[in-house]
Formats: C-alpha cells, sequence, structure tokens
C-alpha cells in the first residue's frame, strides 16, 4: 500500500481548508475595502461596506472605524450601511460608537448640508430611525433591581 498525505486542516464551520482560505479572505476584506473608500458608484460602496461586516467579527476595528467614516456620507444608503455595519461589528457598551451614533440623532440622521424638502426629510427619517435601531442593539444592558 501506498502511503496517502492527510488532507489540510479544515475551518469546521466551512470545512473549507485553511491555508489558502485566510490569505484570500485577506485579499477579499482588501478588495472591498478599496471599493468602500474609492468607488465612484455611491451603491458600490455601500455594498461593499455591507459585505465586509458580514465577513467581520464583532469588534473588528477595521469595519468599526470604518463604518464610523461613513456616518456623515452624502448618500443615503452608505449612511445607511454605515449604521448598520455598526449595530453588527460594534461591541456592546463601546463609547466612540454610542457618541458617534447619539451625535448623528441629535443632527438628525441628516448630511451636512440638507437642503429642504420632502425627499431630505424621507431619508432623515430612515437614518434616524435605523440610528435608534443600532442604539438599542448597543447600548449595554443594565440589571433591573
Amino acid at each position: 500500500g501506498g502511503h496517502r498525505t492527510p488532507p489540510p486542516p479544515t475551518d469546521a464551520a466551512s470545512n473549507r481548508p485553511r491555508d489558502g482560505g485566510q490569505r484570500g479572505e485577506e485579499a477579499l476584506r482588501g478588495a472591498l475595502a478599496n471599493c468602500c473608500a474609492r468607488d465612484e458608484d455611491p451603491r458600490c460602496r455601500a455594498g461593499a461596506l455591507a459585505a465586509l461586516s458580514g465577513m467581520a467579527r464583532v469588534g473588528d476595528v477595521e469595519i468599526v472605524q470604518m463604518a464610523l467614516s461613513r456616518l456623515t456620507d452624502t448618500f443615503l444608503d452608505m449612511r445607511l450601511a454605515a449604521v448598520e455595519s455598526l449595530s453588527r461589528t460594534a461591541r456592546a457598551g463601546d463609547p466612540a460608537v454610542l457618541s458617534a451614533l447619539r451625535s448623528r440623532l441629535g443632527e438628525g440622521g441628516q448630511q451636512r448640508n440638507p437642503s429642504r424638502n420632502a425627499c431630505r426629510a424621507r431619508e432623515a427619517n430612515a437614518v434616524r430611525i435605523a440610528l435608534v435601531r443600532a442604539l438599542a442593539v448597543l447600548f449595554p444592558e443594565h440589571d433591573a433591581g
């Protein structure tokens, strides 16, 4: 009988080999981060942040910082993606994140120079609702009594 080499170790969750997968994931994260920062299409930027958030673990500093920097984006979908990203990746009780979300809520969820029209009001409403939901998820729980 011939000697068979054992299969490479696998990640229990996905049952895929570990070694090449790590490099592939890092390359994908890099490409998505680049897209989030530089793509011309704001929908692509928002989608890249959403994809990064889906890959991230809770407390992923890089993704949390990226999302924080997008809370004031001029594009509605980007602001919404940033809030959603923070609710998925920030640690509950993170003071910097809670402060940023509260600050945006205080500004009414609007972009920096909002024009006064119904569309902007609806956008601000959508962002405010997302901010409130994120704060509910991230606010540290207190024991009653």
